[in-house]
């Protein structure tokens, strides 16, 4: 689901570019007032998937978490280091 809005996104914002200005009766509606509406739909209707269809933008159900893993002393030479992955998040750290 988010990729299909990225990618929705990303073509109309290419549109808009393209055709560069667009009128609509004879009101001038520049890239940014096209994006800013663009991120009002989507936010609605992330919103009411997550509260209607209790389904998240990434496909999972709202009582489902991504999931977890950590790795510890994955680097060499130093005292110690750590990575912290949480679905497409990660961390990592040193000392």
């Amino acid at each position: 689901m988010k990729l299909q809005l990225k990618q929705l996104k990303t073509k109309l914002l290419l549109f808009i570019e393209e055709k560069n200005m667009q009128t609509t009766k004879n009101v001038t509606v520049s890239c940014e007032m096209w994006l800013k509406s663009l991120e009002q739909m989507e936010h609605a209707e992330v919103r009411r998937l997550i509260t209607e269809d209790k389904v998240r933008p990434d496909g999972r159900k709202v009582d489902e978490i991504r999931p977890l893993d950590a790795v510890v002393d994955y680097l060499p030479r130093v005292h110690g280091s750590g990575l912290f992955t949480r679905g497409t998040n990660s961390g990592s750290f040193s000392l």
